[in-house]
């Protein structure tokens, strides 16, 4: 079914757009984004068996090829290809969006961090391994152990605290400028477990999620996700009429049935960045997904009688703009912050960038955040972004 475009606010001459503002909480936070002048960028991997059914994700040409399409992206986003490897694509071979994120971190003062949280294929580069094992499908109704889900959750807590203490460490030095903190992903399926999420959480998102597929396939999307969330149930021996109530009150849980590795380790880190002790402006990068993190962390913050402060989603005008969804309605469901880069690659000299304006691919990888930042805190204006796109692409393919 088509839907309505999403109405956009612009901010000055800036390349961002207010999607959601959340009683006048996005504003101000992009108001102290303008002063930061560094970010820590960290990508979240993570793989689920979700992905091995064609038509639900465009990460990757094939399944097998999907299930390796986040070590590929970490990968690319800090070395360079190895002679064997192949630079993700679409089934209909558009480019994946870490070139985007690439070029526009290059334009950035910035830290990466790579986190396996639970993948098929690990990277060849310098990474966390939080997890080990990728997610079933969520039709089992068991998509991880809760067990797994715990570990996540805790490894997502240690790297905020981390960045806390080696935040502490560089202002003891002098080195008083505030740290933007950015949490992308990468998980081919990870719209399905989204929409599995909502669900669990009792969220009316049906035809709402925004996803790299370019009709959205809502319907597919939707009968896996009933379909986890009435096996969970069963196996949990609750009501069909109870659900809700029950994942809410366990919002782990609701991982562990429908979910994917990314979900548990983002929570952890959102709630221990949301500590009292630790006023840093958090983003997390992405659409969809990213939404129905946030949705998970603001629930479990509500049962600790706490609300989120300083957590943002920024994603791209495909996902905001997206004619088979309603992410604006989506983030007001889940009372998210909620921005877009109004970034365009209509002018782009390469048809496989080209192809997002018809509405392939969309996001990924952080690619709206960062564009967005690097006009925001660097001040590079869309043309340099967009010529600084098209070399990395030229340099990539």
């Amino acid at each position: 079914m088509k839907v309505g475009k999403v109405v956009l606010t612009k901010i000055k001459a800036d390349l961002v757009d207010i999607v959601f503002d959340a009683n006048g909480r996005t504003a101000k936070l992009v108001e102290r984004i303008r002063q930061i002048q560094r970010i820590d960028f960290i990508l979240a991997l993570a793989g689920s068996e979700v992905s091995d059914t064609d038509g639900v994700s465009a990460a990757g040409s094939s399944a097998e090829l999907r299930r390796l399409t986040p070590a590929l992206d970490a990968d690319i986003l800090l070395s360079h290809l190895q002679i064997e490897q192949k630079l993700p694509v679409s089934p209909t071979g558009i480019a994946s969006p870490v070139v985007l994120t690439r070029a526009a971190l290059s334009l950035i003062p910035h830290l990466t961090t790579i986190v396996d949280c639970g993948s098929f294929s690990s990277p060849h580069i310098e990474h966390i391994k939080a997890g080990t094992v990728a997610a079933k499908s969520i039709i089992t109704g068991q998509a991880l152990t809760l067990e797994l889900v715990n570990k996540l959750y805790q490894a997502g807590c240690k790297l905020a605290d981390d960045l806390a203490k080696a935040e502490s460490a560089r202002q003891k030095q002098g080195q008083a400028e505030e740290a933007l903190a950015v949490l992308a992903e990468c998980v081919p399926g990870g719209t399905t477990t989204a929409q599995a999420i909502f669900m669990a959480l009792g969220i009316e998102a049906e035809n709402l999620l925004s996803s790299s597929v370019p009709t959205c396939n809502h319907e597919q999307k939707i009968a896996m996700a009933k379909a986890g969330v009435l096996a969970a149930a069963k196996r949990l021996n609750i009501e069909s009429g109870a659900v809700p109530s029950y994942f809410k009150a366990n919002p782990l849980s609701a991982i562990a049935a429908v979910g994917d590795p990314m979900q548990a380790f983002a929570v952890g880190f959102i709630i221990r960045r949301n500590s009292d002790r630790n006023d840093g402006i958090t983003i997390l990068g992405g659409g969809s997904q990213m939404l129905a993190v946030y949705a998970l962390a603001n629930q479990l913050a509500h049962n600790q009688a706490c609300q989120l402060n300083n957590i943002m989603v920024a994603t791209t005008k495909w996902v905001a703009h997206d004619q088979w969804a309603e992410t604006a309605k989506l983030a007001r469901l889940v009372d998210a912050p909620f921005v877009a880069s109004h970034f365009a690659l209509t002018e782009s000299c390469h048809a496989g960038l080209r192809a997002y304006e018809e509405g392939h691919v969309k996001e990924g990888v952080g690619a709206g955040a960062t564009i967005l930042l690097a006009n925001l805190l660097a001040r590079i204006d869309e043309p340099t972004i967009l010529q600084t796109i098209d070399s990395f692409y030229t340099a990539l393919t």
